[in-house]
């Protein structure tokens, strides 16, 4: 027997069982026992017995050895697996082993003896048939009963195994569904029936007649099922081996070499999984219970079968099958291929399943083609819940099926719903302005998709379509303006962590689309996540009604998705590959040896397996291109970089003319292509002119806009055959092909500081390219990629492997972004939220890939006490970090300043964390740098061999990494004596030289020094890190400003401002002006680089700019008089400010101060733009303490016209006139500050623009003449001698109060509360009547409110209670 206690969970993996057959297996254990016993003394061969005898003999060493070879030989041995198989593993493990355990006989006579013993578990006969082949019935049955199971059981799997579609084998389906029949019952048994057998007429036949004898195949007993399933039930078990071993020594003969390959591939991907398992929490413990993900070829296509199993591990159990039956795989020389044909395609839709446009009302109409005459099948099928119902809906069809048209349908019945509320059209849209509609795309491409799609079919209505992304942002009239806002998930998220007022955004959505939402199983999945449950949050605490519709790809368990989104079950639709307009033939095809890993951290494996892979890819690619243009056919090629379209289309035009077929790609296109022979010859495209003539043609974002749009004409019209393009093309333009080719799946992400897979969005993006619905019977799709890389999108795209949240690793920042908003105060309220998350949807099917326990009795306890340990270890984290205030005793979570940051600027907590104790005041430029790159956005940007003398190459130099200070000094040229360039570098560079951080500071100011990089991955990793820097340094500039360091605070903000221009504030601010010249050429002419440079050489700050007697004077000092007046006019147009400050004391230990903002610029709407300019103003002084203090800090909006303003601050504005004479405002701000226990000297009062460098003012209050009050002073205002006022000022209010009059205190403030709308501070004994002087104040709002008409709907009053 085998050790029970190592391969308890194997047997559980081989049996298909949980606990019931694991109680199974122990009964039939004693009863073998029994058995051995009666034999009196006959020898059986045992693996217990055997390692015993391994480990008295060859020590420790043979003991490791064989259990080395006992898990390879189990791991060989599964039902129904190939009896070659088997013994061909156990001789491989025995050749493997160590030499010096025991000779190799040995080893093979240990062999030979084991493969009887492994096929049968036991050498005894009579334990055979019940393990392998369970047809004897046990003995306790009778003979009528057990004839009339046999019968039921024949029937059943016969039946299941007649279907003619099924994704899983007739063994797990017959198992799902008896499990079903013993757990369901009604129509959940049916649905799940529906599940697993399908829709097919075939599959509806045998539901019906299933669920007539439902209680007959609830008493199945499993090993039943097993048994006639792999067979006849009255097989003779001998005669069955000896078939088997009929035909092992031809299948050995002719599939060795192949079982060879598969057996190395297997071996490589155990041995990466292995890895992985270590990296990954909890993956012994996966390892253990049989959840670690097999190698390729045994993993099963999970799908809802198996989840009618039970809630346990069962639902991941590996197996052999998992590929469709008609999928064909084949192996060439140097990749493997594997071919999933086209569904069946579905018949024709008659008349009555198609929903005809006069079914939509007449205004709804102009929102389609006039050619449209009724909606596609899927479209049809959802109208009812989409269009005539406000429930959440999930559908999920594959790619090309119309989903966008869905989420028109949901977006129209809004419309409905709006406009049935008034008569008039224009009142309908304002209020649909109250009503907005989100709609999340994972791309930008596909964001500016949507929006060209929305804005054209919503065009009719009046409906306003805004894209709301990182490159586009909005102004706060745009956004309150538009009725469809087009969002990424990132963006969307930042909005929703602001919805603390009734009037945001976040409030005013009342349908929120979620497209491709199968992306929850990647990395930006738990954005998504957080972005669903704030909405659903904030519909139970506000009462409102938010719709949510997922649009997804296809999904095995789409049934939790839609428990996630609050779907009912008429909401949720499921299609599969049959509905695609076109029938896809997918093919993937992995290049290389697995035995050798082809990627690495760096991107790739050596040169020379790289090149060989590479050699291949380009192969391939021609070989399928051929012969699809054989079959006259045209093909789309999708390659990964601008470069790579010309080099694969002249390596297909190359290849061509070296094999004698010149014009392979030509054909009748040559003919084509002289209706553009004119428009070929104006393009200054080299490579587009010189393609043409041979049928190809290339298509890429680097192109301008004519010769893209001249080869999507060449393409649309057959002048070309073949079109090498990049991903844009897929994304951004409608331009269907026959058969469409992903040469490679290797891309670089700066992100990930590296090379990845092509995301399984991008491919399904790409793959539903192919196929032209008008003219082609099915489409063609091929995926070229490594042979690594084969396994994990055959498991995503072709078994649709169940998807997991990625919450886990991101819920710290999720909470902490819920803290911050108000929404979450302790675990109780964390646990709550986390219950509206997919997280929790998965945790409770499948709690052991979240490191929790298994099902049972206790699994409801069980997925409290893991929900509550999550929340309780991310809360941990955010206290160390300084986010949050968490107690352990009452479970209290508060939130901070810090946190609040975070939350805002989408920070990690880990880097904050390390922002606590990383900066000081006195901190100089250099160590700032130093602790904004070592962030841990930055962690992945590790220094590559290859990338490292272009990295010192930029340190070295001055003008490209000013702040390294190479030889000393930002303009000093130092010498590379010793060829260590970290020891040239300042102390806090010079430690971080090798490290990511190194490498994001060298890139940062690379980036701020426009320098020119030649290396691909750097450029692709400057912009990320500039993309990044800047929202870290603002983040750290509030935190400074939080901490009261005035000097470090400006330095910050220098320092995000310069990452957002691209300039240093040590060089001349007219480069700011500069860089809004239209042109180029413009920018040259009028602002010469000389000159420029001859103004920072010089050292002329704007403050002598701006005091030249005469623009000639500043050409004389630039050599170059007619820059010198350019220069003089645009140093006018940096934002400066004059202030004027009086300070009044208030008390002792409290100043009053009033400041005058007068702008003192000329205004250009070119270069300012049209909304407000943004200032922080802060007040700083030196206190006895030796250092500067920040006492009062805001920041302030300084308007150009008269309209009404705001800022931070009680404040008001009156007319100026600018330099320019402009029209412009004075800003007056009024608050106070808190004095120090020993007043200063002078207090200096600052203003610094937001987005301007070079932009500062600075005004000196002196305390010398300030006169403070005594400490025993009190003030306290004077009560005036009023005759009370009657109630009856009042009006038709008056009658809510008992008394005729107000008492002296209200009286005196009954006008400054009903009639003005200034902030009051009340301090009265008790019984003064306060209330009522509170409600005078909800009087004023409720008199003013009829009035009153903002785009934030009805203002409210709240009265906060203590």
């Amino acid at each position: 027997m085998l050790p029970p206690a190592r391969l308890s969970s194997t047997w559980r993996v081989l049996l298909r069982g949980g606990e019931d057959a694991v109680a199974d297996l122990e009964k039939l254990e004693g009863q073998r026992e029994k058995k051995k016993k009666a034999a009196k003394g006959t020898e059986v061969w045992s693996w217990r017995q055997v390692g015993w005898r391994f480990s008295c003999k060859g020590g420790k060493a043979a003991r490791t050895a064989f259990d080395a070879f006992t898990e390879e030989s189990m791991a060989a041995a599964t039902p129904g697996c190939d009896p070659g198989d088997v013994y061909e593993a156990l001789r491989r493990g025995a050749d493997q082993q160590e030499v010096g355990v025991g000779d190799a006989a040995q080893w093979r006579r240990l062999a030979d003896d084991a493969f009887p013993a492994l096929r049968k578990y036991d050498s005894a006969p009579a334990l055979l048939a019940k393990e392998w082949r369970p047809s004897v019935v046990d003995s306790d049955l009778g003979g009528k009963e057990t004839e009339k199971k046999e019968a039921t059981v024949e029937w059943f799997v016969a039946r299941i195994d007649a279907l003619p579609q099924k994704a899983l084998s007739t063994l797990d389906v017959a198992l799902a569904t008896a499990a079903a029949a013993r757990r369901q019952a009604g129509v959940d048994f049916e649905t799940e029936l529906l599940e697993v057998l399908g829709f097919t007429d075939e599959a509806l036949a045998v539901i019906a007649e299933v669920v007539e004898k439902k209680a007959a195949i609830a008493a199945l007993d499993p090993r039943e099922i097993r048994a006639a399933a792999g067979g006849s039930t009255k097989t003779d078990p001998q005669q069955f081996f000896a078939a088997d071993f009929a035909d092992f020594h031809d299948d050995a003969a002719t599939g060795k070499q192949s079982r060879k390959k598969r057996w190395k591939q297997e071996q490589a991907l155990a041995r990466q999984q292995k890895t992985q398992q270590q990296q990954q929490p909890g993956a012994d413990v996966l390892a253990a219970l049989g959840l670690a993900e097999a190698p390729q070829e045994r993993v099963e296509k999970p799908t809802h079968a198996e989840a009618l199993l039970t809630d346990t591990a069962r639902e991941y159990h590996a197996a052999r099958t998992g590929l469709p039956a008609d999928a064909e795989r084949k192996f060439g020389d140097g990749y493997e291929e594997v071919v999933l044909p086209p569904p069946p395609r579905l018949p024709e839709a008659g008349p009555s399943e198609l929903v005809t446009m006069d079914r939509f009302p007449e205004w709804a109409r102009q929102c389609f083609p006039t050619s449209t005459k009724s909606l596609n099948r899927i479209q049809s099928a959802v109208y009812p819940c989409c269009f005539g119902s406000q429930r959440n809906t999930l559908v999920c069809a594959p790619t090309g099926a119309g989903k966008t048209f869905v989420a028109l349908l949901c977006v129209l019945e809004l419309v409905k719903r709006t406009r049935e509320i008034f008569e008039f059209q224009d009142v309908a849209l304002e209020l649909a302005a109250h009503h907005k509609v989100v709609y999340i795309a994972p791309l930008k491409a596909l964001a500016q998709e949507v929006v060209q799609k929305f804005g054209e079919r919503l065009k009719p209505l009046g409906l306003n379509v805004k894209e709301l992304t990182g490159d586009v942002q909005l102004s706060k009239r745009d956004a309150d303006a538009a009725h469809v806002l087009v969002a990424t998930p990132e963006k969307w998220d930042v909005v929703t962590r602001k919805q603390g007022t009734e009037g945001s955004l976040a409030a005013r959505c009342s349908l929120l689309i979620v497209d491709e939402i199968h992306l929850l199983a990647e990395e930006r999945g738990a954005v998504l996540e957080c972005i669903v449950a704030r909405t659903r949050r904030l519909v139970e605490s506000s009462q409102s009604h938010i719709r949510l519709v997922g649009l997804s790809a296809t999904l095995p368990n789409y049934l939790d998705v839609a428990e996630f989104l609050a779907c009912p079950k008429d909401g949720v639709f499921f299609f599969g590959p049959e509905f695609r307009p076109v029938p896809l033939r997918q093919t993937f095809v992995g290049v290389g040896d697995n035995n050798s890993s082809d990627k690495t951290t760096n991107g790739g494996g050596g040169p020379l397996s790289r090149m060989k892979r590479l050699a291949k890819l380009d192969d391939l690619a021609y070989e399928k291109t051929l012969d699809a243009v054989d079959r006259g056919h045209q093909v789309m090629i999708f390659v990964h970089s601008r470069k790579e379209t010309a080099s694969t289309a002249k390596y297909l035009k190359d290849r061509a003319r070296r094999e004698g077929r010149g014009d392979a790609f030509a054909g009748s296109a040559a003919k084509l292509s002289s209706k553009f022979s004119q428009a070929l010859e104006k393009t200054r495209h080299k490579e587009l002119k010189d393609l043409a003539p041979f049928g190809l043609t290339v298509h890429h974002a680097g192109m301008s806009r004519g010769d893209r749009g001249l080869a999507e004409d060449m393409f649309a019209r057959g002048a070309a055959r073949v079109l090498c393009c990049t991903a844009t093309l897929a994304w951004g333009v409608n331009l269907p092909a026959h058969a469409v080719i992903c040469k490679g799946t290797e891309v670089y992400d700066p992100q990930r500081g590296g090379h990845v897979d092509l995301s399984v969005l991008d491919v399904l993006q790409i793959f539903g390219r192919a196929g032209r619905p008008q003219f082609d019977d099915f489409g063609e799709a091929t995926l070229l990629t490594s042979a690594s890389s084969l396994p994990d999108y055959l498991r995503k795209l072709a078994r649709a492997s169940p998807i997991e949240s990625c919450l886990v690793p991101r819920l710290a920042d999720a909470v902490n972004a819920e803290v911050a908003a108000g929404t979450v105060s302790s675990v109780s309220d964390a646990s709550k939220w986390l219950d509206h998350t997919f997280l929790a949807v998965r945790l409770r099917k499948n709690p052991q890939a979240y490191g929790g326990g298994g099902g049972g009795s206790s699994s409801s306890h069980n997925f409290q006490e893991r929900k509550l340990e999550l929340v309780r270890s991310a809360a941990a984290r955010l206290d160390d970090a300084r986010m949050v205030r968490y107690s352990k005793k009452t479970g209290a979570l508060g939130g901070t300043d810090v946190g609040r940051v975070g939350s805002h600027y989408y920070l990690r907590h880990e880097s904050v964390r390390e922002f606590g104790t990383a900066l000081s005041d006195t901190d100089g430029d250099p160590t700032i740098l130093a602790a904004v790159c070592s962030a841990r956005e930055f962690d992945q940007l590790k220094p590559r061999t290859e990338e490292i003398p272009e990295l010192d190459r930029l340190r070295l130099d001055p003008r490209s990494c000013p702040l390294h200070r190479v030889g000393g000094g930002y303009g000093g040229g130092g010498k590379n004596n010793g060829g260590d360039v970290g020891a040239m570098l300042p102390g806090p560079l010079a430690k971080i030289v090798d490290e990511p951080a190194g490498k994001a500071a060298c890139l940062f100011q690379a980036h701020v020094s426009r320098a020119p990089l030649t290396s691909f991955t750097l450029a692709s990793d400057a912009a990320y890190v500039a993309k990044n820097a800047s929202r870290v340094c603002r983040a750290l500039f509030e935190l400074a400003v939080r901490a009261k360091y005035p000097g470090l605070a400006e330095r910050l903000l220098q320092f995000a401002i310069a990452a957002e221009r691209r300039l240093w504030w040590f060089q001349t601010p007219i480069r700011q002006v500069a860089d809004y010249e239209p042109t180029l050429n413009a920018r040259h002419r009028n602002f010469p680089e000389d000159a420029l440079r001859n103004l920072e050489d010089k050292k002329v700050d704007l403050d002598r700019v701006l005091g030249a007697s005469s623009p000639g004077e500043l050409g004389d000092l630039v050599r170059n008089t007619r820059a010198g007046a350019v220069f003089f006019e645009a140093a006018k147009k940096i934002p400066q400010v004059e202030i004027h400050c009086d300070v009044v004391p208030i008390t002792r230990e409290v100043l009053r101060f009033v400041v005058t903002l007068t702008p003192d610029y000329v205004y250009s709407p070119r270069v300012h733009g049209t909304g407000p300019e943004p200032l922080w103003l802060w007040v700083e002084a030196f206190t006895h303490e030796g250092a500067w203090r920040m006492l009062h800090c805001e920041q302030v909006s300084l308007l150009r016209t008269t309209t009404k303003g705001s800022s931070s601050s009680e404040g008001s504005s009156s007319t100026t006139t600018t330099k320019g004479g402009s029209s412009s405002t004075t800003t007056t701000l009024g608050f106070t500050v808190a004095v120090p226990q020993q007043l200063p000297p002078q207090f200096f009062v600052k203003v610094v623009s937001d987005r301007w460098l070079g932009s500062s003012s600075l005004y000196e209050v002196s305390t010398s003449r300030l006169k403070l009050p005594t400490a025993k002073a009190t003030v306290q205002t004077e009560l005036l001698p009023l005759h009370p006022l009657p109630t009856s000022a009042l009006g038709d209010l008056a009658k809510i109060y008992g008394f005729s009059h107000f008492n002296p205190v209200q009286t005196q403030l009954f006008y400054c509360l009903y009639h003005t709308d200034r902030n009051v501070l009340l301090g009265a004994p008790t019984g003064s009547g306060k209330t009522v002087i509170a409600e005078l104040a909800v009087m004023r709002m409720l008199k003013t409110r009829t009035t009153t008409t903002t785009t934030e709907g009805r203002p409210k009053a709240i009265y906060v209670a203590p």
